[in-house]
């Protein structure tokens, strides 16, 4: 990013302004990533605890037997 911003200028910059407009540019990439992220994870939690329960309901429908009906 910093190559990049570099790159870009046709007048001398300052090393200190280009490094914060780096920063600001990651900062932003890392948020998505970090949204990208926890998305995943969330999703993966809701599979995971589903599935868990459904075996567990299973286990319990088993150990009761067939239900009768009227």
């Amino acid at each position: 990013m910093i190559t990049k911003e570099y790159c870009r200028c046709t007048v001398r910059v300052e090393k200190t302004g280009l490094r914060r407009a780096a920063t600001l540019k990651a900062a932003k990439l890392l948020g998505s990533i970090v949204r990208e992220g926890t998305v995943k994870l969330s999703k993966a939690t809701v599979n995971a605890t589903k599935t868990k329960m459904s075996q567990a309901f299973d286990r319990v429908i088993r150990r009761r037997g067939p239900v009768e009906t009227l």
